[in-house]
């Protein structure tokens, strides 16, 4: 899902909204000059009588719209009371909409001699700063080892320009503890009616937001002042002294002197607004975020939060212990017909050999022999081909024939867990490089899955148990047989499904870094990419449950001084209503790309799917490491499906 996720990010969040940023007009004359733009003409700012803290802004030109750029923030009202806490030296900026443009005076300045605490006795200052007198330190909630431990990941994703009453007094509800929903995002809305949008992405399946890392600190005080220290030398920002100034009604906070904690890539952002002001749209004693004008949220959390942190306990389902068979496996394995109880099996051509967990399920998955991994050796009919297994459910007898001739004969039982026990055993051969068939000590082996086609069994995994030290089950070598039939019969089982083959229009596959993310995608289709609406694959004939093959050819590969050369091509495919998903990063379906050639990425369906909303090709850190002027082409051979 990362991928999709960056680009319904991208379509919701390209437009930036900034509230006090007047517009431009094309028509009409500037009607008001710089030098009228000053104090006591154009605006006053007046200290209260009784509370010098207290000061009144207020636009004395009438029929204009005013800008503010004050301590406190950015507005367009007439009329603004700022509490001022901290004695110290302000600046007003005063400027008008006219209607021959925007028109911004020079800045204005006063100076505050007294202190007013009272104003920062509020739970706003209190929860960020630890109070009057006190400091309170801040870290972005990830660190080097990608932990995060309040928030999902260390930056989420909204509507520039939400605001504090956007997630909490239109919403009711506190979203930090719920998951992104398509149906309810579009709510609540903005002033103005555009939706109020937000994405919590979380990292493991987003880690293209940042890198992990431990950023730095940030710590808010209340000593002599409003002071914030951030300090990211560590990572390569260094450190910086400042202050900062919060409106606890509007839920802002302004810096000056230094800006947030923050991941390089969203250092852009943070320095966007030169006044330095940020949407507080979440707050408590452990965890805060900021927003920037551009809709990305730094996520925060305190420093006793971190320290004072310990791993949620989760409570998982046991996972199998043994392999579970289906309901009615008894009768499936006992006849392959109805006319018939002798079946006769062969190992398969294509993966005759694997290793399963102690649940039945396979550990690597090879499904051809191309696919066997180099520390074992490629499958060869030639070398086992000859082996048979018939068994005779109607007297429980077997015939087993080794590839040099050799046969044993005898008879079998089969328990409730489905363990063969053959009374005299069955021949031991090579059958893949150093591997060997052969039952275990007990002369048994235990059924791991079976297949049925059309009703009748085609197919079952054995395993030969291999033993912990302390007698439990610590995995299964297991064999993949084939059904057919006593010759006596004369029946065959039924013939196995042709793949379908997909027509590709290679003129219309988009190929290169995509993303920007230093990986060569191949994107045969995304609704959310280049490749929207395009007739790229006949979707109508996608549709599949067992695997799909995908064929491609490189060419015009060349790679910089130092390059590695060597590059892991993975499938991602997720079908229409996105039920099936395939993904073959860490499975080891995918393929190694080491130069120009053709390719094979092989994977198992995990359902029945049809049609595509994604369907790509990622070559893992291969567009970062080609060299400069490469001209690579990409094209699909062939897409076969069943």
């Amino acid at each position: 899902m990362k991928n999709i996720k960056l680009f319904i990010l991208a379509l919701f969040c390209l437009a930036a909204f900034s509230a006090c940023v007047p517009e431009k007009y094309e028509l009409g004359a500037v009607d008001v000059t710089v030098e009228e733009l000053v104090e006591g003409i154009a605006f006053s700012v007046t200290q209260d009588s009784q509370d010098p803290n207290t000061v009144y802004l207020k636009s004395l030109m009438k029929g204009y719209n005013p800008v503010w750029v004050h301590p406190q923030g950015r507005s367009q009202a007439e009329n603004i009371t700022l509490k001022i806490p901290f004695k110290g030296t302000y600046t007003v900026t005063y400027g008008v909409e006219t209607a021959g443009g925007y028109v911004e005076g020079e800045p204005y300045t006063f100076e505050l001699t007294t202190d007013n605490l009272s104003y920062v006795d509020d739970p706003v200052w209190n929860m960020i700063s630890g109070g009057p007198g006190n400091s309170k330190t801040w870290v972005l909630d990830l660190d080097a080892s990608a932990t995060c431990r309040y928030w999902m990941a260390p930056m989420y994703f909204f509507t520039a320009g939400y605001s504090w009453d956007n997630l909490h007094n239109d919403t009711g509800m506190d979203y930090t503890q719920v998951g992104w929903d398509a149906n309810s995002a579009i709510e609540p809305f903005l002033e103005g009616g555009s939706p109020a949008w937000y994405w919590i992405a979380d990292y493991p399946g987003n880690s293209w937001m940042c890198g992990a890392a431990d950023f730095g600190t940030m710590t808010f005080d209340l000593i002599n002042g409003a002071n914030v220290q951030v300090d990211q030398e560590a990572y390569g920002y260094g450190k910086a002294n400042g202050n900062y100034m919060v409106d606890a009604k509007a839920h802002t906070i302004q810096f000056s002197g230094a800006y947030p904690v923050c991941p390089s890539s969203r250092y852009g952002e943070m320095t966007a607004d030169p006044t330095r002001t940020f949407n507080i749209i979440y707050l408590s004693e452990d965890a805060m975020q900021l927003l920037t004008t551009n809709g990305t949220s730094l996520n925060y959390i305190s420093v006793d939060y971190r320290d004072n942190w310990t791993p949620p306990v989760v409570d998982e389902p046991d996972a199998p212990t043994e392999p579970v068979l289906p309901d009615g496996w008894e009768d499936t394995i006992g006849s392959i017909t109805v006319t018939t109880t002798a079946i006769t099996w062969t190992l398969s051509e294509q993966n005759p050999l694997d290793w399963c967990a102690p649940d039945g399920s396979r550990l690597n998955g090879w499904n051809s022999p191309g696919e066997y991994a180099d520390w074992l050796g490629t499958p060869d009919p030639a070398v086992y081909g000859d082996f048979s297994l018939t068994m005779d459910s109607a007297d429980n007898s077997y015939t087993a024939i080794a590839p040099n001739g050799t046969e044993v004969s005898g008879t079998y039982t089969l328990d409730e867990k489905g363990i063969f026990t053959f009374d005299n055993g069955l021949p031991s051969f090579t059958l893949v490089g150093w591997a060997t068939f052969a039952t275990d000590s007990d002369n048994q082996l235990r059924i791991m899955s079976i297949s049925t086609r059309e009703g009748i069994i085609s197919d079952m995994w054995l395993g030969q148990k291999a033993l912990n030290d302390d007698g439990s089950i610590k995995e299964y070598v297991a064999y993949h047989l084939v059904a057919g039939v006593g010759s006596d019969a004369g029946i065959t089982p039924p013939p196995a499904p042709e793949p379908t083959t997909l027509n590709v229009d290679n003129s219309l596959i988009k190929s290169g870094d995509i993303e920007n993310n230093g990986n060569f995608r191949i994107e045969i289709y995304n609704e959310y990419g280049s490749t929207s609406g395009q007739a790229t694959i006949d979707q109508s004939q996608l549709v599949f449950s067992e695997y799909m093959t995908i064929t491609f050819t490189l060419s015009g590969l060349e790679f910089a001084d130092g390059a590695s050369g060597s590059y892991s091509a993975e499938l991602y495919y997720a079908s229409a209503d996105w039920s099936v998903q395939i993904d073959t990063k860490g499975t080891g379906s995918g393929c190694t790309v080491t130069g120009d050639g053709t390719y094979t990425i092989k994977a198992q369906a995990p359902g029945s799917a049809s049609g595509a909303v994604v369907f790509v090709v990622d070559i893992i850190g291969m567009a970062s490491e080609l060299a400069s002027g490469a001209a690579v082409t990409a094209t699909i051979d062939s897409i076969e499906i069943l």
